[in-house]
Protein backbone atom coordinates (compact mmCIF):
# COMPACT_ATOMS: atom_id res chain seq x y z
CA UNK A 1 0.00 0.00 0.00
CA UNK A 2 1.29 3.37 -0.81
CA UNK A 3 -1.05 6.24 0.63
CA UNK A 4 0.42 10.05 0.24
CA UNK A 5 -1.83 12.78 1.11
CA UNK A 6 -0.93 16.07 0.96
CA UNK A 7 -2.44 19.76 1.67
CA UNK A 8 -1.06 22.77 0.24
CA UNK A 9 -1.65 26.18 -1.08
CA UNK A 10 -1.28 27.58 -4.05
CA UNK A 11 -1.38 31.48 -3.21
CA UNK A 12 1.45 33.12 -6.08
CA UNK A 13 3.05 29.88 -5.23
CA UNK A 14 2.66 26.39 -4.20
CA UNK A 15 3.57 25.90 -0.71
CA UNK A 16 3.31 22.67 1.39
CA UNK A 17 1.24 22.75 4.56
CA UNK A 18 0.74 19.11 5.40
CA UNK A 19 2.04 15.90 4.69
CA UNK A 20 1.17 12.18 5.48
CA UNK A 21 2.75 9.15 3.55
CA UNK A 22 1.90 5.13 4.81
CA UNK A 23 4.44 2.44 2.50
CA UNK A 24 3.74 -0.99 3.76
CA UNK A 25 3.82 -4.23 2.21
CA UNK A 26 5.78 -6.72 0.43
CA UNK A 27 6.88 -3.86 -1.65
CA UNK A 28 8.70 -1.47 0.33
CA UNK A 29 12.00 -2.98 1.84
CA UNK A 30 11.00 -0.19 5.00
CA UNK A 31 7.54 0.29 6.58
CA UNK A 32 6.98 3.89 7.29
CA UNK A 33 4.38 6.23 8.52
CA UNK A 34 5.50 9.94 8.83
CA UNK A 35 3.91 12.88 8.77
CA UNK A 36 4.72 16.72 9.18
CA UNK A 37 2.68 20.01 9.59
CA UNK A 38 4.11 23.06 8.51
CA UNK A 39 2.53 25.59 10.70
CA UNK A 40 3.55 23.52 13.95
CA UNK A 41 6.90 22.32 12.40
CA UNK A 42 5.97 18.82 14.45
CA UNK A 43 6.86 15.50 12.72
CA UNK A 44 6.26 11.93 13.35
CA UNK A 45 7.55 8.43 11.89
CA UNK A 46 6.90 5.10 12.46
CA UNK A 47 9.30 3.28 10.73
CA UNK A 48 10.06 -1.15 10.60
CA UNK A 49 12.97 -2.24 8.64
CA UNK A 50 12.04 -5.48 7.70
CA UNK A 51 10.86 -8.36 10.57
CA UNK A 52 12.60 -5.79 13.17
CA UNK A 53 11.12 -3.56 15.97
CA UNK A 54 8.42 -0.77 15.01
CA UNK A 55 10.70 2.65 15.79
CA UNK A 56 8.66 5.90 16.78
CA UNK A 57 10.56 9.36 16.43
CA UNK A 58 9.00 12.32 16.62
CA UNK A 59 10.22 16.26 16.75
CA UNK A 60 10.46 19.53 15.21
CA UNK A 61 11.81 20.23 11.87
CA UNK A 62 10.99 23.81 9.75
CA UNK A 63 10.09 22.99 6.66
CA UNK A 64 11.76 25.08 3.73
CA UNK A 65 8.85 26.90 1.55
CA UNK A 66 10.24 25.17 -1.22
CA UNK A 67 9.52 21.54 -0.17
CA UNK A 68 7.17 19.54 -2.58
CA UNK A 69 6.90 16.21 -1.43
CA UNK A 70 3.52 14.82 -2.92
CA UNK A 71 3.19 17.69 -4.75
CA UNK A 72 5.52 16.64 -8.04
CA UNK A 73 3.16 15.86 -10.67
CA UNK A 74 1.38 19.47 -9.44
CA UNK A 75 5.17 20.94 -10.03
CA UNK A 76 5.29 19.32 -13.16
CA UNK A 77 1.54 20.75 -14.91
CA UNK A 78 3.07 24.23 -13.95
CA UNK A 79 6.63 24.68 -15.35
CA UNK A 80 7.07 26.68 -17.95
CA UNK A 81 7.77 24.91 -21.68
CA UNK A 82 11.10 22.77 -21.75
CA UNK A 83 12.13 24.26 -18.37
CA UNK A 84 14.61 22.57 -15.84
CA UNK A 85 14.27 23.05 -12.22
CA UNK A 86 15.41 22.35 -8.93
CA UNK A 87 13.25 21.57 -6.01
CA UNK A 88 13.42 20.11 -2.29
CA UNK A 89 11.46 17.02 -0.78
CA UNK A 90 11.75 15.39 2.31
CA UNK A 91 13.36 12.26 3.22
CA UNK A 92 12.74 10.45 6.08
CA UNK A 93 15.46 8.61 7.75
CA UNK A 94 14.15 8.43 9.54
CA UNK A 95 14.25 12.24 10.34
CA UNK A 96 13.40 14.29 8.06
CA UNK A 97 16.59 15.55 5.72
CA UNK A 98 15.95 18.20 2.93
CA UNK A 99 16.60 16.66 -0.61
CA UNK A 100 17.45 18.51 -4.17
CA UNK A 101 15.37 17.02 -6.67
CA UNK A 102 16.05 18.25 -10.17
CA UNK A 103 13.01 18.36 -12.59
CA UNK A 104 14.41 17.24 -16.40
CA UNK A 105 12.66 17.94 -19.16
CA UNK A 106 13.66 15.24 -21.75
CA UNK A 107 11.73 15.56 -24.91
CA UNK A 108 8.58 14.83 -26.14
CA UNK A 109 6.89 11.60 -26.56
CA UNK A 110 3.95 10.28 -28.62
CA UNK A 111 1.09 8.82 -26.46
CA UNK A 112 -2.56 7.32 -27.83
CA UNK A 113 -5.18 9.24 -26.42
CA UNK A 114 -8.35 7.14 -27.28
CA UNK A 115 -8.07 6.40 -31.34
CA UNK A 116 -5.76 9.58 -31.36
CA UNK A 117 -2.28 10.59 -30.83
CA UNK A 118 -1.23 13.64 -29.02
CA UNK A 119 2.33 15.21 -27.50
CA UNK A 120 3.64 14.03 -23.82
CA UNK A 121 6.36 15.94 -22.21
CA UNK A 122 8.88 13.17 -20.69
CA UNK A 123 10.84 14.52 -17.29
CA UNK A 124 13.29 12.76 -15.35
CA UNK A 125 13.18 13.48 -12.08
CA UNK A 126 16.60 13.05 -10.39
CA UNK A 127 17.63 13.41 -6.42
CA UNK A 128 21.04 15.10 -6.26
CA UNK A 129 23.42 12.41 -6.13
CA UNK A 130 26.22 13.52 -3.27
CA UNK A 131 22.61 14.02 -1.19
CA UNK A 132 21.96 10.50 -1.55
CA UNK A 133 25.29 9.06 -1.42
CA UNK A 134 25.75 10.18 1.74
CA UNK A 135 21.73 8.48 2.57
CA UNK A 136 22.59 5.54 1.10
CA UNK A 137 26.12 5.06 3.17
CA UNK A 138 24.37 5.81 6.40
CA UNK A 139 21.72 2.85 5.37
CA UNK A 140 23.37 0.66 3.44
CA UNK A 141 26.85 1.76 2.11
CA UNK A 142 25.55 1.22 -1.97
CA UNK A 143 23.49 3.39 -4.05
CA UNK A 144 21.60 2.40 -7.28
CA UNK A 145 23.68 2.94 -10.64
CA UNK A 146 21.19 5.64 -12.09
CA UNK A 147 18.82 6.33 -9.60
CA UNK A 148 15.60 8.35 -10.51
CA UNK A 149 11.86 8.17 -11.65
CA UNK A 150 10.51 9.04 -15.48
CA UNK A 151 7.38 10.58 -15.86
CA UNK A 152 4.93 11.74 -18.73
CA UNK A 153 2.44 15.06 -18.60
CA UNK A 154 -0.08 15.40 -21.92
CA UNK A 155 1.36 18.19 -23.60
CA UNK A 156 -1.91 20.15 -24.07
CA UNK A 157 -3.42 23.79 -23.15
CA UNK A 158 -4.35 21.71 -19.71
CA UNK A 159 -1.41 19.72 -19.11
CA UNK A 160 -2.27 16.49 -17.28
CA UNK A 161 -0.49 12.99 -15.90
CA UNK A 162 -0.31 9.92 -18.24
CA UNK A 163 2.57 7.76 -16.85
CA UNK A 164 5.20 7.22 -13.82
CA UNK A 165 7.91 4.83 -13.95
CA UNK A 166 10.69 4.54 -10.79
CA UNK A 167 10.73 2.92 -7.00
CA UNK A 168 8.26 4.69 -4.34
CA UNK A 169 10.97 4.16 -2.15
CA UNK A 170 14.68 4.48 -1.71
CA UNK A 171 15.23 0.69 -2.05
CA UNK A 172 12.29 -0.19 -3.64
CA UNK A 173 11.55 -1.58 -6.59
CA UNK A 174 10.60 0.54 -9.68
CA UNK A 175 6.97 0.94 -10.62
CA UNK A 176 4.72 2.31 -13.34
CA UNK A 177 1.76 4.14 -12.26
CA UNK A 178 -0.26 4.91 -15.53
CA UNK A 179 -3.65 6.06 -16.87
CA UNK A 180 -5.64 3.65 -18.80
CA UNK A 181 -5.77 6.81 -21.43
CA UNK A 182 -3.32 8.63 -22.71
CA UNK A 183 -1.03 6.21 -22.18
CA UNK A 184 2.39 6.12 -24.14
CA UNK A 185 2.27 4.36 -27.77
CA UNK A 186 4.85 1.44 -27.81
CA UNK A 187 4.20 -1.18 -30.55
CA UNK A 188 6.70 -3.70 -30.52
CA UNK A 189 8.85 -3.84 -34.00
CA UNK A 190 8.94 -7.78 -34.41
CA UNK A 191 4.64 -7.93 -33.52
CA UNK A 192 2.75 -6.47 -35.95
CA UNK A 193 -1.09 -5.39 -35.86
CA UNK A 194 -4.09 -7.94 -35.73
CA UNK A 195 -5.49 -7.38 -38.69
CA UNK A 196 -8.97 -6.66 -38.94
Amino acid sequence: MHDEKVVFSQQRVLKMIRYRLIQRGPSFPEQIDVSIERGSAEYKVRSQAGKGKEEVLTGHFDVPNDTYNGMLVVLLKNLPEGANEPVNILAFTPAPQVIKLQLLFIGEQTVGVGDLSAKAKRYILKPQIGQLQELFAKLSGRLPADFHIECWMLADKVPSFVQMEGPLQLMGPTVRIELVSPRPSSTPKDKKPAAN
